[in-house]
């Protein structure tokens, strides 16, 4: 047999069939992106295989690479192959792995709570700082519409000293967030509570921070079916007529449960934040700002409460 340049390609397949046992993690690996639809970029068919394969290895990716040799059992390639094939039906990587990282912690998810964004990385980056400039020791912080519980524990892990409480409408996603607590090891508090009617039985907090439902129904059928099909529709849409609800609300409430210098930072809708930021304004918030995110999108608004 004669392997030519212009056959690199074949080489690789040929050396690849010839040194790699059919049932190891690096076979598995490599045939696993071809199991994957081709709607999925080469690039994100490789993420996601090795995604799979840490999560059935319980490993980190940093010690990848030395399982690549380590032979799979059966079983464990139908639960690949289980796995792949619910992610080509359209389910979400997230929901089919049953967690995602979200800012240095851990975060179990399922269809009960919406999966963390990279952008409420950055709501919670800026929270942070925020926090840190202002060189609040012991923040007392408000994280409503916790989902997942992904913000406060995000918080509680950067700030250890923080006193930080999550709240939701629902007792099965406080449960949920509760879990996401234990297994990241912080104390972070949950309440069932209604962000629209609820507010009034809460104590004082230095920060409030929420990433509240803010899609208009109208862009329902717009949005990724892998979304709109799989996603708590009551995390993502609001009512067309009333898209800022959750807003005005919280930001009317959010004025008194502050302390003095206290501030609310939200994420939003991208076509909406002039008009969260006039809200704020309107309320007496000063400092009023939006900040945009690393795409240049305007999608957080930040306002701190003057002193009486």
């Amino acid at each position: 047999m004669i392997l030519t340049i212009d056959g690199n390609r074949n080489l690789s397949l040929f050396l690849h069939s010839m040194c790699v046992k059919a049932n190891s993690v690096r076979s598995i690996l490599y045939s696993g992106q071809r199991w994957l639809s081709e709607e999925f970029t080469a690039r994100e068919r490789r993420s996601i295989m090795r995604q799979i394969l840490m999560k059935l290895l319980s490993c980190e990716e940093e010690n990848f690479l030395l399982h690549q040799n380590d032979e799979l059992q059966s079983d464990q390639i139908v639960e690949v192959q289980t796995k792949v094939d619910a992610i080509n039906k359209g389910r979400p990587v997230q929901y089919v792995l049953g967690s995602t990282y979200f800012y240095n912690v851990d975060i179990c998810v399922d269809e009960t709570v919406l999966i963390p964004r990279p952008e409420t990385e950055e709501l919670v980056h800026n929270a942070l700082q925020f926090i840190r400039e202002r060189k609040l020791d012991n923040p007392r912080v408000l994280d409503i519409g916790t989902g997942s519980g992904c913000i406060g524990i995000a918080i509680s892990k950067a700030l250890n000293t923080a006193k930080v409480k999550g709240i939701d409408y629902d007792k099965k996603i406080i449960d949920f967030a509760r879990e996401n607590a234990i297994l990241n090891e912080v104390n972070t508090m949950f309440e069932k509570l209604d962000a629209l009617h609820d507010l009034d039985q809460l104590e004082e907090y230095d920060v409030i921070i929420s990433n509240p439902p803010y899609i208009p129904l109208a862009e329902k059928s717009s949005i990724a079916p892998h979304v709109r099909k799989f996603e708590p529709e009551k995390a993502l849409f609001v009512p067309d007529e009333s898209p800022l609800v959750f807003y005005q609300v919280i930001a009317e409430q959010s004025h008194e449960l502050l302390h003095d210098d206290g501030f609310i930072i939200f994420e939003c809708h991208e076509s909406l934040a002039r008009e969260v930021l006039q809200i704020i304004k309107n309320l007496g918030y000063f400092n009023a700002a939006i900040i945009s995110d690393m795409q240049g999108k305007e999608r957080m608004v930040y306002g701190q409460k003057g002193k009486a």
